[in-house]
């Protein structure tokens, strides 16, 4: 448990979950006219207020996920820094930290290199069509995210976070390790690589696919395009 820096890797999961969380709150405006999910409801007012002031298009959606990915790509990249590292909070190891994840675990959610060189395109305000297919990987992303915040948060001693539905009884006598630890981060990485892919419909879901798709979006490798677009984009307000 000492190997694992829980506190700051806590901290950086709840900043991710609250980005994902009023997305997929937009997204399920969008697609159903209102949001349904228990567990999301809280964003419900606020989110209909960004839907009347500034329709849902592709920039938005690539803030609010690029946004995400930071946050959990520091969760997971300082996962083995020190207090005081993290307390110094240096500039240098931020931005290192904020990139996506090389270990050889996420291996498989890598593009081919040729997909990732070069000068990112920029999403603009183009046209999108959210679908209940992408509000259904972003529903799984936030829940699975949910979960982790919890087991992380009960090995802390920390009781905010509320116990999810439907995980799994006895799992909080069992010790938090590194390995479960990149098990569940590769399964909310690859919701969220959907949830992007999925954003103008589409119903291929052949085996091959499912392969490209789920692997991390281009836009956001190619020269570290999160933090390009992050810089100049204003945080949300009003989180519930």
């Amino acid at each position: 448990m000492d190997e694992l820096a829980l506190q700051p890797i806590l901290s950086n999961l709840a900043e991710a979950h609250g980005e994902l969380a009023r997305l997929f709150a937009r997204i399920q405006l969008v697609v159903f006219g209102e949001v349904k999910d228990e567990t999301v409801k809280g964003w419900a007012e606020t989110v209909m207020q960004d839907e009347r002031t500034s329709p849902l298009d592709e920039r938005t959606l690539f803030v609010s996920l690029a946004r995400a990915y930071r946050h959990l790509n520091v969760a997971w990249n300082g996962r083995h820094a020190s207090k005081e590292r993290v307390r110094r909070g240096d500039p240098v190891d931020f931005n290192g930290w904020s990139r996506f994840p090389e270990e050889a675990a996420f291996r498989d959610l890598w593009p081919a290199p040729s997909r990732c060189r070069g000068t990112p395109r920029e999403p603009g305000r183009g046209h999108i069509m959210p679908n209940s297919l992408q509000a259904a990987f972003l529903q799984m992303a936030v829940r699975k995210l949910g979960n982790l915040r919890y087991i992380i948060s009960f090995s802390l001693g920390d009781k905010k976070v509320p116990r999810p539905k439907g995980l799994r009884p006895g799992i909080e006598t069992e010790p938090f390790t590194e390995a479960e630890f990149v098990w569940r981060m590769h399964r909310i990485y690859s919701e969220m690589n959907f949830a992007w892919a999925y954003r103008k419909g589409g119903e291929d879901l052949s085996r091959q696919a499912i392969r490209r798709r789920r692997q991390f979006p281009g836009v956001f490798l190619a020269a570290n395009a999160s933090s390009a677009v992050l810089s100049r984009a204003s945080k949300p307000e009003d989180r519930p």
